[in-house]
């Protein structure tokens, strides 16, 4: 009984010591696992963006807290321009806003400094990194700039081109200009001294010139005799992409028709070679070949009807560019 009485306290003692121990690992793990101070509301300054972010690891933390900046970036820059849903007496018909977000997630912060770091447990890191929102804009801005030169370099060279392209080549400056409307807005939050309208008048005057060549781009078509049915298609198609027809021009597209009669052990068929070259002062700048095949079947008028039916479909589903085998710009 004696013995009993013995190891009953040594068991009760053991059992307190246990939980002692046991209560304070509880303790130092959640002293271990607690946020430190800084890592709350992060709020900037005129001078600095700060933003958090936890990971696995540090990279992975950092990666975070600059996606979190980004995120953060987007939702001040949209609040900012909430009423601006059209530019220009509604010339940009695309909502500013809605861009916004896209073009902001396209930043690659490169500039930032880690200010605090703190390992919580063994797959979780935090973070806090500062970045500076003066060398911020400089690199958005000398990426802005050096994009719209490009482009208006592009449009320097236009003069010697056809009108046709002229016209495909202005309706491309027109929409990758107009693409960077948000990330202008996205610096003029950032820096108010930014000349946003300097920018968006870049924008205007090449609307303006592509507008002008939507409506004055003119060609014509040399009518070779027994193409009729496949000019027709071909002005249909013309006329589709705000391009007039008229009789003298300084771009002149020829229409030439080959028909070849050929038997197969089955049946005969008829194979159309369409030729299409286009000429701008006296210079050869588009040449290119389609070819059909049909049942020979019928008389030829009939065919030609079929076979330019045909030929529309085919092009139809094309770009300007591609029809006639101009050069991609």
């Amino acid at each position: 009984m004696k013995n009993f009485k013995v190891l009953s306290s040594l068991f009760i003692v053991f059992l307190l010591v246990g939980c002692g121990s046991s209560r304070t690992r509880n303790i130092e793990v959640a002293k271990t696992n607690q946020y430190p101070s800084w890592y709350g509301i992060s709020k900037d300054t005129n001078k600095f963006i700060f933003s958090l972010g936890s990971g696995v690891n540090k990279d992975t933390a950092v990666a975070n807290a600059l996606k979190n900046a980004v995120s953060k970036l987007s939702v001040s820059v949209e609040s900012s321009f909430e009423v601006n849903k059209t530019v220009t007496n509604g010339r940009y018909n695309r909502d500013i806003k809605d861009t916004i977000k896209t073009s902001v997630a396209k930043i690659n912060i490169n500039n930032y400094e880690i200010v605090e770091f703190k390992r919580i447990k063994y797959n979780e890191s935090i973070v806090k990194v500062k970045i500076d929102k003066t060398k911020l804009v400089s690199y958005l801005k000398d990426n802005l700039t050096q994009e719209i030169n490009s482009l208006l370099e592009v449009e320097k060279q236009l003069s010697k081109t056809n009108a046709i392209k002229q016209l495909v080549v202005y309706k491309s400056l027109y929409e990758k200009l107009n693409d960077k409307l948000p990330m202008m807005y996205i610096i003029s939050q950032l820096d108010n001294t930014f000349n946003i309208k300097y920018h968006k008048n870049i924008i205007n005057e090449i609307h303006k010139k592509y507008l002008n060549k939507q409506n004055n781009t003119k060609v014509s078509i040399k009518n070779i005799k027994g193409a009729k049915s496949f000019v027709d298609s071909l002005s249909d198609y013309l006329t589709s992409k705000n391009i007039k027809i008229v009789n003298k021009s300084n771009v002149n597209i020829t229409l030439d028709i080959n028909r070849n009669y050929s038997k197969t052990q089955y049946f005969d068929i008829v194979i159309y070679t369409i030729n299409l070259k286009t000429v701008y002062k006296n210079n050869i700048v588009g040449n290119r070949k389609y070819e059909m095949k049909l049942h020979n079947k019928g008389d030829v008028k009939r065919l030609d009807e079929k076979a330019s039916k045909q030929f529309l479909a085919k092009i139809q589903g094309m770009s300007l560019m591609e029809v006639f085998s101009f050069q991609e710009q």
